[in-house]
């Protein structure tokens, strides 16, 4: 019996030793698991981080092109418009000489454009303005020549010492210049 206690002890020994190794390589295996657990939901944060990110900039980017989009329907319409006023205002030139108002036009385009002028001085008209030209002349007090010779719906051009100064004060010009200055508006929206 003495040899049976020793295998028996040996037995409980060995299970004993059995025991303590599968129970440490649990505790391991738990350990392993956790860790690898941890760094899954690291892998996990940083992907959606970059995924975010990109799903930002992409919608940054949409965004942006949208803005310039609507810029530019808007400058687009606003150009239009522009182009309208300015069409409408030239097809207004064919009567604008029989408009009751036209003197009083005409004088303020003389008077501006007459403004600091010394010396010999010319005015060019057009034909159907001579008297219009010499009447508002009188008023501003004005001493210059007035030739009928410039094809013009209404205004003036004012030449002086010796043809070194030149003033254009045509309606055509005036539109000219307002329609430059929306255009250069329309650009500013554009580019803003």
């Amino acid at each position: 019996m003495a040899l049976d206690d020793i295998f028996r002890a040996l037995e409980e020994q060995a299970d004993a030793e059995c025991d303590a190794i599968l129970a440490a390589a649990r505790d391991q295996a738990s350990t392993i698991a956790g860790e690898a657990e941890a760094r899954a939901d690291e892998v996990r944060r940083a992907k959606v981080e970059v995924s975010e990110r990109a799903a930002r900039a992409v919608a940054a980017q949409r965004l942006n092109a949208a803005r310039l989009d609507a810029r530019k329907l808007v400058a687009g319409v606003k150009d239009r418009a522009i182009r309208a006023a300015f069409d409408g205002a030239e097809e207004r030139f064919e009567t604008l000489r029989s408009d009751r108002d036209y003197s009083d036009v005409f004088s303020s385009l003389a008077a501006e454009a007459l403004s600091g002028v010394d010396g010999e001085v010319q005015v060019r008209v057009s034909e159907e303005d001579v008297a219009l030209a010499r009447k508002a002349l009188g008023a501003l007090g004005a001493k210059a020549e007035v030739v009928g010779d410039l094809e013009t719906a209404g205004g003036l051009v004012v030449v002086a010492n010796a043809g070194t100064l030149f003033r254009k004060n045509t309606v055509e010009d005036r539109i000219a210049r307002l329609r430059d200055g929306g255009q250069s508006a329309v650009a500013g929206i554009l580019l803003s």
